[in-house]
């Protein structure tokens, strides 16, 4: 079994951590990004909330934040 994050449920293509929170995360309806355990796909959920959380203040943090503990991880056949 494979595993993909999702979000409203769109698969996620990528993640780019940058300056620009509304363009963190791409979801793509043909391209994603699959993981071979639910472990890895947490640990990158993991890793960009702890990065949203250090280089994030205010509204914008939780903005971010808040969106990144709504996603999903779902098996794929």
């Amino acid at each position: 079994m494979k595993y993909v994050i999702t979000e409203k449920g769109k698969k996620l293509g990528g993640i780019y951590v940058g300056d620009i929170t509304k363009n963190w995360f791409a979801f793509r309806k043909n391209d994603w990004v699959t993981y071979p355990t639910k472990k890895q796909a947490e640990a990158d959920l993991a890793y960009a909330y702890d990065i949203a959380k250090m280089d994030f203040q205010g509204p914008e943090r939780v903005a971010l934040t808040n969106r990144i503990l709504n996603f999903k991880i779902e098996e794929v056949a």
